[in-house]
């Protein structure tokens, strides 16, 4: 197996049978498992005798929760239910990852017995935190259980390139405050600002630019739409901060 979620197998093959009618044989497969299916191919040679194969397949669940695709399929299945957790690696299958809609199917659970489902934080978007990565599980043959996993979404993160009205930066070290008054960034040089924990995709923030609440500047900002499993640690935009 090969790839960072041991998603991708392969085999060669040769043989040579003497005698007779002698002849050799070489082969070769691959598979690739997804999380939303497995796909597979084929290749042999033998003599004149040539053989190609490609196949595909994988399974849907349909639910209260909505539709979910998945690689594999078991008598006894758990749906992974993690908001805004899209990229997130399941440990229990190769290649199996939460969906753009936050959810993932665990096909090979053991009925009667303690499961472990877990969830490798590596590959969630850089905003949100899982506040678990681990549950139990202990289904009846056949059953489908939920198992739901808590995030919370710690906002966006946007470097702003911002000036004052008049078309200069803004001075450096002025801290940067939101609308409750929190300070979530400070200007670096060249007027650039690193902003950690917006959770609106427009709004306006306040740059001190004095020891008096009325030196400061407005600075309106509008991040592009989110891109569902994105874990882009920025999104760059431009500003202007006015009085």
């Amino acid at each position: 197996t090969l790839g960072e979620d041991n998603a991708f197998s392969y085999g060669l093959n040769a043989g040579y049978n003497g005698g007779t009618g002698s002849a050799s044989s070489v082969g070769a497969n691959a598979s690739y498992v997804s999380s939303v299916a497995t796909v597979s191919g084929s290749a042999s040679v033998s003599g004149d005798y040539r053989q190609v194969g490609v196949g595909v397949s994988g399974g849907v669940v349909a639910y209260s929760g909505g539709v979910v695709f998945t690689p594999s399929m078991g008598d006894t299945i758990a749906i992974v239910e993690a908001k805004d957790a899209a990229g997130a690696r399941v440990a229990n299958g190769n290649g199996l990852r939460v969906d753009r809609w936050g959810r993932a199917v665990v096909s090979n659970l053991t009925p009667f017995a303690r499961n472990q489902v877990d969830i490798d934080p590596k590959g969630l978007p850089l905003n949100v935190e899982l506040k678990s990565t681990s549950q139990h599980v202990a289904p009846t043959a056949g059953a489908v259980v939920r198992v739901k996993y808590e995030t919370e979404n710690k906002g966006r993160a946007a470097l702003i390139r911002a000036r004052t009205a008049d078309g200069k930066p803004l001075p450096f070290g002025a801290e940067v405050l939101d609308s409750e008054g929190q300070i979530v960034g400070t200007v670096a040089q060249a007027g650039r600002i690193v902003v950690h924990g917006l959770r609106a995709e427009t709004g306006a923030l306040k740059v001190s630019l004095g020891n008096k609440p009325e030196d400061a500047c407005t600075l309106n900002y509008a991040l592009p739409p989110t891109v569902k499993g994105s874990a882009s640690a920025f999104t760059t935009v431009e500003g202007e901060c006015v009085r």
